[in-house]
């Protein structure tokens, strides 16, 4: 079964807006999709940005509305294969992934109460394996953050510590996630 690493929304845009975001985070992040990459697991960076005139967003759209004025592009150290989504992610991902022939997603990224957990339950309906790694999954408020990886991705797959998927996959295992 093919595995994909899913890095969400990790880019400028974004990772300003998480000042508590520990200096750690990135350094961690590349470690693991190195790791991930050398396991034979496919890399896969979504991406949150919109046209230039912003017809996607609704100035009341209360998720949207703050990226108006942002810079929505990666975060420069991390970046290469792109699924650029344009408010929805759905029909894009499901290509690539059908593609790729991915059964099993890992997902990473920012806002763990929006894009996480939506890409949670989208993979769920596809009946694809899903494993959150908690460490590397953030969000704005440190409560909602546990609530969501623990009482509603937890119930959709696996939660587990970024370090522990990665040793598992160092060790060989040929089903990491299991």
């Amino acid at each position: 079964m093919t595995t994909a690493l899913l890095i969400l929304d990790v880019q400028a845009g974004v990772v300003p807006r998480l000042p508590s975001l520990a200096p750690t985070y990135l350094p961690r992040l590349a470690h693991t999709i190195n790791t991930a990459r050398s396991g034979g697991v496919k890399i896969i960076y979504v991406h949150t940005c919109f046209r230039a005139s912003h017809p996607e967003i609704s100035s009341s759209n209360p998720i949207f509305s703050k990226f108006l004025n942002s810079n929505s592009s990666r975060h420069p150290p991390l970046a290469p294969r792109l699924i650029i989504r344009y408010r929805s992610h759905q029909t894009t991902s499901q290509c690539v992934l059908r593609r790729l022939v991915v059964r099993k997603l890992v997902l990473v990224g920012m806002a763990t109460s929006s894009a996480v957990s939506a890409t949670a339950f989208e993979a769920c309906d596809r009946d694809l394996e899903v494993t959150a790694l908690s460490d590397l999954s953030v969000d704005r408020e440190e409560e909602t953050n546990r609530i969501v990886l623990e009482k509603v991705i937890g119930k959709l797959g696996r939660v587990v510590d970024a370090g522990i998927w990665v040793e598992e996959l160092s060790r060989g295992r040929r089903e990491v996630g299991e």
